[in-house]
């Protein structure tokens, strides 16, 4: 097989594996829905005004959009800014890395020596239709992550063994796309992995020779990352005297571990598909850790041939499996100590690694098969697998009324009233029939090359598995994307300036009509300021404002107002962005115009173009003193350090990617 061709299959496939989001047909599951869409539909419509997306005035009192790493992610940018971020920019970015992390596994698998095509097709799709990717769809930020770390664990491996500028800037730029669109747990994780592989080079290939070690690349590679990355590094950091949640306990480290009965996913994923005690009581979304099974027959092909570099990779995996079972197992507990540790949470992200690492070992041992020596080792792993189906299957002694279940209605039928066990019993039987028609082709293909022939029921297996749990946590079967798209599309695409009739409470998600299967931060979506919002940022002084027993009294005022009413005083927006509200105000006697945006720093006011200063009211809103007379108040977001970090990062990142590009079509 051709490398072009085993590229362009592996895309394909990724296509068809997901293909309700491909085509649109269905809306993704839960948070992709409740906040990223929501959180990138404002950034996109900030970028195509023309306005730098550092504050979000239409979330719990207003949040310094800046502050998320995700605003200054240059790939979702740049897909809003032709038609602004709607459902098909939703589909396209999850598609696209997807995509990214299919071919930057591959990138990996060529960084282990991996030249099996089929091999380099076919670990790739099952990193990209493994547990990770289908069980935490919904979290765009995982996915990000799981998409450029195979890339940047590539880039380290290939520098180290040969360092070069292209290695170095490709680093860089993953790393810059790590820590902007990603999770910031995997950035910590992924941070340390870097150094340990850093310290095994500089021991294995720079001892006898430690002059040769590359200081001047590897420190200008740790600056250039600073600077690519200096506006989010500044504002991830301003914000941390701010939120609610910083510094996390070891308790709450380890809310969102694996459980160890969740290990049953490793050959029925679909088992996964309902939260119930007898898989430890885990949320559906963090439980799955499918790779596939013939990647488990392969790497058990391994131990029979004592590939050490195969067990000494699965070994790794066995580690990063084992953390994941925060609340099983005291490692995630003694990790808590090392630097950042204690500032993320989710220990069920450690199992990302254990796939990586797990494949690589699989496909270590694909690569090296030799197809007459290993031929009966293969047939009999197989045979064991298809047996082992069979066993299951006659000890559901409800089968029958499992396969009745199953096509009497429909798949959503059977994910909800099926138990574990005939939900087993039914990916038992499909795992039987593939594996059995494998051993089979291979006892007789005895003289022609077998793994070509078994390769597309592999591929096989990964479409179906993706489908079945697909079906619970990537899509929602009970949506029309393109009714939903419609509905969407109809609401204020630009900034409206806001309704002096209506209050903080009137804008909440309950009193607006939300778009078919959306519920969440719909207010948002109609750009409405609100008290109220889903989100995984909460700034204290707003904490402290919902504990106020005046609450509903406070939030039940406009979005600006003044603070002693009187019949003949007035208030007219005339300029209304996000990060600027321009007002023309009148009062016969001096007074105080409140603004309901929290007062965080960065907020400047003028009156009459002269600098004023203004004082937090309610806990956390902004007032101003304002004197009798008819007056131009001016609120504005806007810090120098950001503005001047922010073209700093991406001039640098422009300069980076133009070097890039230059080393990669001068080689």
């Amino acid at each position: 097989m051709k490398p072009l061709l085993s590229k362009s299959l592996l895309i394909i496939l990724i296509g068809i594996a997901f293909f309700q989001i491909t085509f649109g047909t269905k809306l993704m599951n839960w948070d992709m829905m409740d906040i990223t869409f929501p959180w990138r539909n404002f950034i996109g419509a900030c970028l195509r005004e023309g306005v730098l997306p550092t504050w979000n005035p239409f979330i719990t009192l207003g949040f310094p959009q800046q502050a998320d790493p995700q605003t200054w992610y240059p790939i979702s940018a740049l897909i809003s800014l032709p038609f602004g971020y709607n459902l098909y920019a939703l589909h396209f970015e999850f598609i696209l890395h997807l995509i990214i992390a299919g071919l930057g596994f591959r990138y990996l698998l060529k960084s282990f020596q991996v030249k099996n095509e089929i091999a380099l097709m076919l670990f790739p799709l099952a990193y990209v239709c493994s547990g990770f990717f289908v069980g935490n769809a919904q979290f765009m930020g995982w996915i990000v992550s799981a998409a450029w770390i195979p890339i940047i664990l590539a880039s380290t491996i290939q520098f180290f063994q040969n360092p070069q500028w292209k290695a170095l800037l490709q680093l860089a730029l993953s790393l810059f796309m790590l820590i902007t669109g990603g999770y910031p747990g995997l950035f910590i994780i992924t941070g340390y992995i870097i150094l340990v592989m850093a310290f095994y080079y500089l021991w294995k290939k720079y001892r006898p020779h430690p002059r040769e070690i590359p200081w001047t690349k590897m420190i200008a590679g740790v600056l250039l990352f600073l600077s690519i990355s200096s506006v989010v590094l500044y504002c991830s950091f301003e914000i941390r005297s701010h939120i609610y949640r910083d510094e996390l306990t070891i308790d709450r480290t380890l809310f969102g571990s694996l459980s160890t009965e969740s290990f049953i996913s490793l050959l029925y994923p679909f088992s996964t598909v309902n939260q119930t005690n007898e898989l430890g009581n885990v949320d559906v979304s963090i439980i799955n850790s499918y790779f596939g099974i013939f990647s488990l027959a392969f790497i058990l092909l391994g131990f029979f041939q004592k590939n050490r570099k195969a067990l000494l990779l699965f070994g790794a995996a066995a580690i990063f499996f084992l953390i994941a079972l925060g609340n099983d197992l005291p490692l995630r507990k003694l990790l808590y100590y090392l630097p950042f540790w204690n500032t993320f949470r989710f220990p069920t992200i450690f199992r990302l690694f254990g796939i990586i690492f797990s494949l690589i070992a699989a496909a270590q041992v694909f690569n090296q098969i030799d197809l007459q020596r290993d031929r009966k080792k293969i047939i009999g792993i197989f045979v064991s697998i298809a047996v082992l189906q069979l066993a299951i299957i006659i000890g559901q002694l409800s089968i029958a009324e499992t396969l009745w279940l199953a096509t009497k209605k429909n798949l959503r039928f059977f994910i909800t009233e099926s138990s574990i066990a005939q939900r087993v019993a039914v990916q038992a039987l499909l795992i039987g029939v593939i594996y059995s028609l494998a051993a089979l082709i291979i006892l007789l293909k005895r003289k022609s090359n077998y793994i070509a022939w078994i390769a597309p029921l592999l591929i096989i297996e990964l479409l179906l598995f993706t489908q079945m749990n697909g079906a619970k946590t990537v899509y929602n079967l009970d949506t029309n994307f393109k009714e939903t798209q419609a509905a969407i599309a109809s609401l204020p695409q630009e900034f409206p300036f806001p309704n002096f009739n209506d209050s903080l409470v009137n804008s909440q998600d309950n009193q607006l009509q939300a778009p078919p299967s959306l519920w969440r931060n719909i207010n948002m979506l109609y750009k409405k300021p609100t008290f109220y919002g889903y989100t995984p940022y909460y700034l204290d002084n707003t904490s402290a404002l919902e504990n106020d027993s005046a609450l509903q009294e406070i939030i039940s005022a406009p979005f600006l107002y003044f603070l002693q009413k009187a019949p003949t005083q007035q208030i007219t927006i005339t300029e209304f962005r996000p990060n600027k509200i321009t007002c023309a105000v009148s009062t016969e006697e001096a007074n105080q115009l409140v603004l309901a945006q929290n007062n965080y720093p960065g907020w400047n006011v003028s009156i009459d173009g002269n600098k004023a200063s203004h004082q937090t009211i309610h806990h956390t809103m902004m007032a101003i003193k304002i004197p009798p007379g008819d007056h131009t108040v001016t609120f504005e977001f806007s810090s120098k350090t950001v503005t001047v970090l922010f073209w700093t990062s991406l001039l640098t990142f422009i300069a980076t990617l133009a070097g890039y590009v230059y080393a990669r079509v001068k080689k």
